[in-house]
């Protein structure tokens, strides 16, 4: 396995979540004290979030410094080129920019007795983050470019996590990975506010961090803490998302227990079988000469 500290795509994913959630819990504090913040969370949240990601979960080598410049390069250039196409869909026009555009200018959705039904419906978190972005970049057309920095972190989150079962990765891996986030869904909304491929996105990310757990403590606390921020965000993109979380903390729980357990490709030759509340092991003829010898074990320790 590569060093884990050493990543730097990974490390520029970790950047963005964490900078999304800081926006996101921010502002909702900030709606129950009436204070609009959209425009102030994400400076002020830079260099916390800075830290956490480069003075903790990875060392600010050269590499990851190097790669986390071009890769934000990138993605300057193509949130650039996103506040420049316009948005044709009919929600992402009619719904989705008014209220972002709302919240950028100070509307607050707990107090304020505007007409604006669906914040008053609909979760605001992610109208929220879209509104922090918007202003970072000096344009409401730049909200989209939300979607761009989730198609960043799911791609860096699913690699990371392949890389942790299979090692090495082959190029089959990276087109897999490809296919899975650039879907038909996601490339279409990338440029619009719709938030049916944000919702798909924050998923895969989920299930990327999910894959990252394994042997190295750091490495778990970083899958849990990205697990439990895709979960949060996703609580807050829409009220699916609530359904979506559900599921996906229900197949992580399984996942988990199923990778604990004693199973014989993953006891280097041994399968395990439980007699008189002893751990019977069983030695595979194939690596013994044919000789199955048994011995019995009072503890579930390998």
């Amino acid at each position: 396995m590569p060093d884990s500290k050493n990543e730097p795509l990974l490390a520029f994913a970790v950047l963005l979540i964490t900078l999304i959630t800081s926006s996101l819990v921010l502002q909702i504090i900030g709606f129950w004290f009436n204070l609009p913040l959209a425009r102030y969370v994400l400076p002020v949240s830079f260099l916390p979030c800075l830290l956490l990601t480069y003075g903790y979960f990875f060392r600010p080598s050269r590499r990851n410094i190097a790669g986390g410049l071009l890769l934000a390069s990138v993605l300057v250039a193509l949130s650039i080129w996103s506040s420049h196409v316009l948005d044709f869909s009919m929600d992402g026009m009619a719904e989705h920019q008014p209220y972002t555009d709302a919240i950028l200018n100070g509307f607050i959705p707990i107090y304020n007795e505007e007409d604006l039904l669906q914040l008053h419906i609909y979760p605001p978190g992610n109208w929220a983050v879209r509104a922090s972005v918007a202003a970072l970049y000096g344009s409401i057309d730049a909200d989209k470019t939300l979607n761009i920095w989730w198609i960043f972190i799911a791609f860096a989150t699913l690699l990371a996590g392949l890389r942790n079962i299979f090692g090495k990765l082959q190029f089959y891996h990276y087109a897999m990975v490809g296919l899975l986030i650039l879907n038909p869904i996601v490339i279409v909304q990338t440029v619009t506010g719709l938030t049916d491929g944000t919702v798909y996105l924050e998923g895969m990310a989920f299930i990327g961090a999910l894959l990252m757990f394994g042997d190295c403590p750091r490495r778990n606390q970083l899958s849990i803490l990205l697990m439990s921020m895709c979960v949060l965000i996703l609580i807050n993109t829409k009220v699916p998302g609530l359904y979506h979380s559900v599921m996906l903390c229900a197949g992580a729980v399984i996942y988990l227990y199923l990778s604990q357990k004693k199973i014989p490709w993953k006891n280097r030759g041994y399968f395990v079988r439980r007699w008189n509340d002893c751990n019977v092991y069983f030695r595979l003829p194939s690596l013994c000469n044919g000789r199955v010898p048994i011995w019995f074990s009072n503890t579930s320790a390998f």
